[in-house]
């Protein structure tokens, strides 16, 4: 189970991705319904490879899905740009 949020009580259930590179996943329980809601962010000084979704939300089926649905459900790594 994918752990490392910012609020404990929330407990995804969607697996098949790591942590992000020099990042971390803010998670919280999306209000009358049991889906997780996740946003990205990097450490300081990195920023995304590549356009991240604006939040990814873990459904209980375990399926992952992105908002807005363009953006790809794989978030991206963070990397220091020089």
């Amino acid at each position: 189970m994918l752990r490392h949020i910012l609020f404990p009580n929330a407990e995804l259930k969607c697996q098949g991705q790591s942590l992000p590179a020099h990042g971390q996943l803010k998670c919280e329980d999306v209000p009358n319904s049991q889906d997780v809601y996740c946003v990205l962010s990097c450490d300081l000084g990195y920023d995304v490879e590549f356009l991240a979704a604006e939040r990814y939300v873990c459904h209980t089926d375990g399926t992952w899905t992105a908002e807005p649905a363009t953006v790809d459900t794989k978030w991206p790594d963070c990397k220091k740009y020089t």
